[in-house]
C-alpha cells in the first residue's frame, strides 16, 4: 500500500493548486477511499489496496 502524502505533494506533482486536491481528497475520504492522518506526519493514504477499488467505488464519490 502507498505511504502518506500531503495535498501539497500531490498538487506539485500534477501542477495544480493544493486547494483543488484537498477538495478532491475530501470527497474521496467521504467515500471511504482514502484515510486521513492528523498531527506529526499528517497526510492522506489509500483506505484500501488499489486492486480492491472498483470503477463503481470511484464513480460513487463524484
Amino acid at each position: 500500500m502507498m505511504g502518506i502524502v500531503t495535498s501539497d505533494q500531490i498538487a506539485a506533482g500534477v501542477d495544480t493548486n493544493p486547494v483543488v486536491i484537498r477538495r478532491t481528497l475530501g470527497r474521496l475520504h467521504d467515500a471511504g477511499l482514502v484515510k486521513s492522518q492528523r498531527g506529526q506526519g499528517a497526510g492522506r493514504r489509500p483506505a484500501r489496496t488499489p486492486e480492491s477499488i472498483t470503477l463503481r467505488d470511484w464513480t460513487r464519490q463524484q
